[in-house]
């Protein structure tokens, strides 16, 4: 998502912000603004926000388009990623480099020449064998999942949907 498209969603005021009874009764501005002042207009990704803004911009898209919008589950968010064909990264099992993701190598001499985040549609030769973008690098998602760390080990191996409670959200 963009902040284009987050931005929409976002200045909307007749919107309340989340699902959850607190002092929020707006979207949740970023914690803090980690463009770099690289610019948000234009294809850069919307960053730092709560879970509950995510899900709530899923129901604003879905008022808006008639499409039911949610997020993923960690499962799914994996293969979209990975594919079917156990890949460790979503263009193969060879290291990134720099010309599909924008992830800071260690020891890399990134400075001004990679910026701290990228287009959305940037790194075309990285994308997931599903044609989705920046999976690996740039910035963090969140999924429906609640966090299990053994979670795995004693789920179905096919389509899991996720631990339903716990103390902490992916």
């Amino acid at each position: 998502v963009t902040h284009d498209q987050f931005g929409i969603f976002f200045k909307n005021e007749s919107l309340s912000q989340g699902s959850k009874v607190d002092a929020v009764t707006r979207p949740t501005p970023q914690y803090i603004d980690l463009s770099w002042n690289m610019g948000k207009d234009g294809g850069f990704p919307v960053n730092s926000l709560s879970q509950d803004a995510a899900l709530m911009f899923c129901r604003w898209l879905y008022q808006q388009t008639g499409i039911f919008y949610r997020l993923p589950t960690e499962a799914e968010w994996e293969k979209a990623a990975r594919g079917e064909d156990g890949r460790v990264f979503p263009w193969g099992n060879e290291p990134a480099g720099w010309m599909k993701s924008n992830i800071a190598h260690p020891g890399s001499k990134r400075g001004f020449k990679y910026p701290p985040l990228a287009n959305v549609n940037r790194y075309d030769k990285g994308v997931s064998p599903y044609g989705v973008y920046q999976m690996a690098g740039n910035v963090s998602e969140w999924v429906a999942d609640w966090f299990d760390p053994e979670y795995y080990q004693r789920s179905l191996p096919d389509n899991p949907t996720g631990p339903t409670a716990g103390e902490l959200k992916v």
